[in-house]
């Protein structure tokens, strides 16, 4: 799942008064600007953070390789003077203030913000921000992150090129490219006209540029998804600070729209936030959408990740055959804060990637405001009680697209709508064409004594040839399953998997304990965030050897061996939107398990588990056996519902337009084994309450049928040769909502949907196909439904055939049996509308159906 996730406002601010002592104070922000309440831990000036120093140290770099280009206002100068008490200095020494001054305040002043899109990774925005910072202008920055879905668009269609930093001036009018040609313009309307020789070396100020941001390696430049605020934030801060760099990349990557309220040595507004706060420091932000003002950086980012962030969900599969999910908050320091939820049902349809707020109330100290919480299971976690999880949508998948109808004399074919009496193909976009994994066997071991990690059984017994011969075909013996065959044959054909996009690594050995984003790896506990705490320390081994990871999608992390209760079969992210690698865990006895690794890399692929209906009703939400996301490790494909999820088939859709009260309708439906085309019935009973909600008991009905070729070779008798009906809520190919086995219908069998008055019956099996009908329950039998053979109660009978039309139909003068004119219907498809045999099937078959209940 994605690396972050949104605790709501309150989280933050409730955390921030735990762990620093929470300021409460009411202040005016600004002009036109509504009132905010300073929250977060007390300013202290030139402080880092507990487990910060490393990155605020490469924030500095910038400004020292620029010779501090940025940090001081035109005109800057500073002096001694008596020490009135009231105004902001630098230092105060006997009685005497080091005043800082500059030429800013006789320079024209813009009336509005001077828009500018650009984004923190970029050289040519970075000169175009020292220039903002020694003009003291305020600066509204509406951030251009690459596959950043708002600013970088707009920005691209409004000056037709891609290219930053884009200026508009609404003071003036003036729109322009080229941070060189800005730059001039600036020192033109709002300077002395004089540009500093250091923004006027042309490339080579670029290349400074460029080389001074290296060692923050690219942070600030890549979209991250996000909750856009109503308003934009204030951030008071100037381009040269580290400080105010670490906030100003986080919320570039969250495309946060903010107004820069810069503030260089020697700018007047110095004194203006001093006299708002009695204190002046930087970053200071405010936010009018939630009414919050905070200083310190640390606190600053940890309030952007909580209330702008996205969701990190992940599944975990138990040993003992349990399964749980878990939402995330991954801090800017690299923690993950676990939120508590009372039921498992909050967490439906969340998926990582996706902008959340919680609300609740936090359980222990909250992150961010000093040291880094632990990773979970180590005694020093915050852990967030929600009360309540909003989602957002953000970038929605594409809805499922009706792609043609089913011509039934020509077979599989499209044939026009007007053809009368078919029902529509839908299918959704194909998931992925080219899966791009990374398996990572890791081992456990003490880099001295060469022993294992207490916590740990022993060593890994399978190395890297072990693995590649369960990933990759090429590597297996002939005929043996493989993930890449599980794939190609379930996709049939349409998803693939080989050593040209996806690796398998020599193991990497991992220590028996460490810091790793302040967070304590151990191997002696196996919560959520130690997991998290592995997967980051075999990232930075990786990153130490030079492997380029970000060519992956999949993170595969192969676990060495744990002792009970930490052998887990695997777990993942459930659902992943490419920001980050979709992160996959796999426990040591399942490395070489094909059933396994598929299943916890389709977690990423936003498919939820497969249950099953019990006896007594209830739902195990892991029970479903016909489906890889079911139980491990047998060797099957998935079924109807998360093929067709994956964009594998397409499938034939009845809905209340074309499944009337009272009507029957057949489908033909061939195998999606072997057929991609109409493999598949999706009954959508719109004509009832929540109908596409699992809670409410009536969400969409699946048929489909397998039979032991391709992928499912091995598929269960009880699957095999029969209509498997499934109900479910997936409505897309991002939709993370599980299905549910419902039964498994034989001949002449039948299963009712009671809840949407629907009955599903299976007339007949030929070769690679099923056929089945679908009544949809008018009510009680009448003359009217009698008199024309309409299966009005959908018990399969009609006419006189049906013991509730006998009285009604007796004495009648009309033929209750008439004979019927031999038509020769749709194969496909055709609506029922009496109790007859299958065209074309043969004698004793359709005696059979005629009769069936």
């Amino acid at each position: 799942m994605r690396a972050t996730s949104a605790l709501g406002q309150g989280a933050t601010t409730r955390g921030a008064a735990r762990a620093g002592g929470l300021v409460s104070v009411k202040a005016q922000a600004g002009a036109g600007q509504k009132d905010v309440q300073l929250v977060g831990p007390k300013p202290q000036r030139f402080t880092v953070a507990e487990g910060q120093l490393k990155n605020i140290a490469s924030a500095a770099f910038p400004a020292l390789f620029r010779l501090g280009s940025g940090a001081l206002c035109s005109g800057y100068k500073v002096s001694l003077v008596p020490d009135d008490g009231k105004s902001y200095a630098v230092a105060t020494v006997a009685g005497r203030q080091l005043r800082e001054t500059s030429a800013v305040g006789g320079f024209n002043r813009p009336a509005q913000p001077i828009v500018l899109y650009e984004f923190e990774g970029c050289p040519f925005c970075r000169k175009v921000r020292e220039a903002v910072a020694i003009l003291d202008l305020d600066i509204k920055f509406l951030p251009c992150p690459k596959d950043g879905p708002t600013w970088r668009p707009e920005a691209v269609g409004k000056s037709g090129k891609r290219q930053f930093p884009y200026m508009e001036d609404p003071n003036t009018g003036k729109k322009m490219l080229e941070s060189d040609d800005i730059i001039q313009y600036l020192f033109q309307q709002y300077g002395n006209g004089k540009v500093p020789l250091g923004l006027r070396l042309g490339a080579l100020t670029a290349i400074s540029c460029g080389l001074a941001m290296l060692p923050r390696l690219g942070k600030g430049s890549r979209y991250r998804t996000s909750k856009l605020p109503e308003e934009p934030l204030v951030l008071w801060g100037y381009e040269a600070s580290p400080f105010v760099k670490v906030v100003r990349e986080a919320l570039c990557e969250l495309e946060i729209p903010h107004v820069m309220r810069s503030c260089a040595r020697g700018s007047p507004k110095r004194q203006e936030l001093f006299e708002q706060r009695g204190h002046f420091q930087v970053p200071y932000l405010e936010d009018p959408n939630t009414g919050k003002a905070m200083f310190e950086s640390a606190a600053i980012c940890e309030y952007l990740e909580a209330t702008y962030g996205t969701a990190v969900v992940m599944a975990r599969e138990l040993a003992d055959g349990r399964h749980e999910r878990l939402l995330f908050v991954r801090t800017p320091t690299g923690a993950m804060v676990p939120v508590q939820v009372s039921d498992e049902s909050q967490l439906d349809g969340v998926t990582t990637g996706q902008p959340v707020t919680v609300q609740g109330r936090w359980q222990a100290a909250a992150p961010g405001t000093g040291p880094a919480p632990a990773s979970a299971g180590t005694g020093g976690t915050s852990t967030f009680a929600a009360t309540a999880i909003v989602q957002h949508a953000v970038n929605p998948a594409p809805k499922p697209q009706t792609t043609g109808m089913f011509n039934p004399v020509a077979g599989n074919g499209p044939a026009p709508a007007s053809t009368g009496g078919l029902l529509p193909q839908v299918s959704n976009p194909l998931a992925v064409t080219e899966l791009t994994v990374l398996f990572i066997p890791i081992v456990a071991r003490d880099p001295v004594t060469k022993k294992a990690c207490p916590g740990t059984t022993g060593l890994p017994t399978v190395g890297k040839a072990g693995v590649e011969a369960a990933v990759f075909e090429s590597k297996a013996p002939a005929g043996s399953p493989t993930l890449a065959s599980t794939f190609k044959t379930c996709s049939l054909g349409k998803t693939k998997l080989s050593p040209a996009t996806s690796m398998v690594l020599d193991p990497i050995e991992l220590p028996c304990s460490a810091n790793i984003n302040g967070n304590s790896l151990t191997w002696q506990a196996c919560e959520y965030g130690d997991s998290l705490t592995w997967a980051d320390a075999a990232d930075a081994v990786l990153s130490k050897r030079g492997i380029d990871t970000s060519k992956y999608k999949h993170h595969v992390y192969l676990l060495p061996p744990m002792a009970a209760p930490c052998n887990f079969v695997g777990w993942g992210y459930l659902g992943c939107d490419g920001s980050v690698p979709c992160r996959a865990w796999i426990g040591n006895n399942f490395w070489t398990q094909p059933a396994a690794l598929a299943h916890e890399i389709a977690h990423g692929l936003y498919l939820q588990h497969a249950g099953s209906r019990l006896s007594d009703g209830r739902v195990d939400s892991y029970a479903d056996n016909s489906c890889l996301q079911g139980y491990c490790c047998a060797v099957r494909c998935w079924n109807v519902a998360h093929t067709w999820q994956l964009g594998w088939i397409s499938v034939q859709q009845l809905d209340g337009s074309s499944l009337k009260p009272g009507h029957t309708v057949t489908a033909r439906l061939p195998s999606q084994s072997v057929t991609a085309t109409g493999a598949g019935l999706r009954v959508v009973p719109d004509w009832v309450p929540r109908w596409n909600d699992s809670q409410a008991g009536t969400a969409p009905l699946f048929v489909g049928f397998r039979t032991k070729q391709g992928g499912d070779a091995q598929l269960f008798d009880q699957y095999a040769g029969k209509a498997n009906v499934y109900t479910s809520a997936i409505a897309n190919g991002r939709d993370s909502a599980g299905s549910t086995l419902e039964a498994s219908l034989s001949i002449n069998q039948r299963w009712t949907y009671a809840a949407a008055k629907l009955v599903v019956r299976v007339r007949g099996v030929q070769g690679s196909t099923v056929v089945v009908t679908v009544c949809r329950k008018g009510g009680a039998e009448t003359q009217a439904t009698c008199t024309a053979r309409q299966d009005n109660d959908c018990n399969g009978l009609a006419g006189a055939a049906d013991p509730a039309c006998k009285p009604m139909l007796a004495g009648n003068s009309l033929q209750t049996n008439p004979p019927r004119k031999a038509v020769r219907r749709p194969a496909m498809l055709r609506r029922r509308t009496g109790a007859a045999g299958l065209p074309g099937s043969p004698p004793l078959l359709r005696r059979r159906l005629t009769t069936a209940g």
